[in-house]
């Protein structure tokens, strides 16, 4: 699971149906790619992205969290995981860590980035697999993402989180 921290706002992306994570890089975030996934990489058209700051995890799995930060210092703070990681712009940290009961749980940044900085925040919801699979079906692929979800009908869903 990629996290992507920008002022003021969370964000995700999960492997798709193949199971991998395509690349992606500062150099290919614009407004019609915030996450700059790169649109060359055969492997992240099929990435499911996730904004509006609440992403589901499916309990008792370990979890590799990737974290990014494209405009200034973030910190990715969940306080029932008891994990913190800094984000830092050009880099890519990372935190493992197993969910191991079900709840919603608040997503923090714990680093100052700027005026809004109390108001970024956002949800980790730790459900049983089933549940997981199925939210996993409603997310938007990049691929579709990038098309403006028209290949689902889901128009602008993802603004409207």
């Amino acid at each position: 699971l990629e996290v992507f921290g920008q002022q003021w706002s969370w964000a995700y992306r999960l492997p798709g149906a193949d199971g991998v994570l395509g690349t992606a890089d500062a150099e290919w975030v614009n407004g019609e790619n915030p996450l700059g996934v790169n649109p060359h990489d055969r492997f992240g058209k099929d990435d499911l992205i996730v904004e509006g700051g609440e992403v589901y995890l499916p309990v008792d799995k370990p979890v590799k969290l990737l974290l990014r930060s494209i405009d200034v210092l973030h910190n990715f703070y969940v306080p029932e995981f008891r994990a913190k990681m800094d984000m830092v712009p050009g880099m890519v940290t990372y935190i493992w860590l197993i969910p191991t009961r079900t709840g919603t749980f608040e997503v923090l940044c714990a680093e100052y980035c700027g005026t809004a900085h109390p108001f970024m925040r956002g949800y980790v919801s730790v459900v049983e697999a089933e549940e997981y699979q199925e939210w996993l079906q409603e997310q938007l692929t990049f691929e579709e993402y990038a098309n403006g979800g028209s290949e689902t009908g889901a128009g602008t869903r993802l603004a409207r989180r």
